[in-house]
C-alpha cells in the first residue's frame, strides 16, 4: 500500500498509529455509505484516544465548565445553587459530616461532594461524599434494609463465636 489513504483488500493504514487494519476499524464520513473514499483516515481507537485527550485538555483549561454543564443537565441546578447547598452543609457530607477525600485519579484532585437524589422522583436530598453515596446505592435507598444493617452492627449474630471456638495449641 503506497498510499495510506487507499483501501486495498478491505484493509487500510491509519494515518495516526500507522497500523494496517480492517476497514471495519475505521469510521465513515458522510453517513453509512460503503464507498472506500468515505472511510476516515484514522482508526476508531486513535479517534477515541484523541477525543479523550481533547476532553481532558478542555477540562484542565476550564474545570468548572464541565461541572456547570453536568449540574444543569443532570440535576437542573446551577453551580451557584450547588455552592449554596455546600455552604449550608458546612462543606461536609450530609451523612458522615466529613469532607470529601475521594481522589479523581484522572486529574489528581479531590472530587466535590456528589449530589444525592431520589432516583424515582429526581428530588435532590443533599450532598454526600463518595463513600456514603456508594453505600446508599448498594442498599438501593431501602430504609428497611438500612435499619436491618444498623441492627446487625449493634448485635452481630456471631459476636463471640470466634473467641469461643479458638482451638488451643
Amino acid at each position: 500500500m503506497s498510499n495510506n489513504r487507499s483501501v486495498k483488500d478491505g484493509k487500510k493504514q491509519c494515518t495516526s498509529c500507522k497500523e494496517i487494519k480492517s476497514v471495519d476499524s475505521f469510521g465513515r464520513r458522510g453517513g453509512q455509505t460503503k464507498f472506500a473514499h468515505h472511510v476516515k483516515s484514522r482508526c476508531r481507537e486513535c479517534e477515541r484516544i484523541d477525543s479523550l485527550k481533547r476532553k481532558r485538555k478542555k477540562r484542565l483549561e476550564d474545570p468548572l465548565a464541565h461541572r456547570r454543564y453536568w449540574l444543569k443537565f443532570k440535576y437542573g441546578m446551577t453551580l451557584e445553587e450547588y455552592d449554596t447547598m455546600l455552604s449550608d452543609q458546612n462543606g461536609v457530607c450530609a451523612i458522615c459530616l466529613e469532607p470529601e477525600t475521594y481522589v479523581d485519579v484522572r486529574f489528581g484532585t479531590i472530587r466535590p461532594l456528589v449530589v444525592d437524589h431520589c432516583h424515582k422522583t429526581n428530588k435532590i436530598r443533599g450532598l454526600l461524599c463518595n463513600s456514603c453515596n456508594v453505600g446508599l446505592g448498594q442498599v438501593q435507598d431501602n430504609v428497611e434494609l438500612i435499619l436491618k444493617a444498623i441492627e446487625y452492627l449493634k448485635n452481630p449474630p456471631f459476636d463471640n463465636w470466634y473467641q469461643n471456638h479458638i482451638k488451643e495449641n
